[in-house]
């Protein structure tokens, strides 16, 4: 779930849909929002945390990937996204290509309404991907926070893709991927 207070003043889940063929996992949300007494509003967006981090002042930042998933239209997914959840103004980055996810946090942290963390690989490590956070970059540069302030970005190296001992498959592995718990950043290890 993703926590909201609503039009009410009052603590509440926004519910989105969650990996359909995984039933019980989805209906999570459901059950802790009744056990904790409060609203569980359904939203019909097919949805994963780790591609969505929001300033808590109507702008929110995802990836493409949430646009392809949903396959509807733009301009409905906003609607949806304003409406659950306060999006005024949608900042949308490119994915790393060949991740799986998709999802934002592999790449970039907002760490408070006006600074964010936006990894970087060397060329050496992954051309492709050092040229889509730098595409990255220049979008986050663009964001106008209100009168002409601009979003702070501190670049953070992107570890290298490596296989796990025994497996040629690679390992997408980031710094950014993370839980806030002000004022403690908790990073897996």
């Amino acid at each position: 779930p993703v926590p909201i207070v609503d039009t009410e003043g009052t603590i509440a889940f926004a519910d989105f849909i969650y990996y359909p063929e995984r039933p019980y996992d989805d209906a999570i949300p459901y059950h802790h929002a009744r056990e904790l007494g409060i609203t569980d509003y359904r939203g019909q967006i097919v949805f994963e945390g780790g591609n969505f981090q929001t300033d808590g002042q109507g702008r929110c930042y995802v990836t493409q990937g949430l646009y392809q998933e949903n396959g509807i239209t733009a301009e409905e997914l906003d609607a949806r996204l304003r409406d659950y959840l306060n999006c005024q103004t949608m900042v949308v980055l490119q994915p790393l290509k060949g991740e799986g996810t998709t999802h934002i946090d592999m790449f970039f942290k907002l760490v408070s309404p006006t600074r964010a963390l936006l990894g970087r690989y060397a060329e050496s490590d992954d051309l492709a991907n050092a040229k889509i956070l730098e595409d990255n970059l220049a979008r986050l540069m663009a964001v106008d926070l209100g009168g002409g302030a601009r979003l702070e970005v501190i670049r953070i190296p992107m570890p290298p893709h490596t296989p796990e001992a025994g497996s040629s498959e690679k390992v997408w592995r980031t710094y950014t991927n993370s839980t806030m718990v002000y004022p403690v950043n908790i990073w897996p290890v």
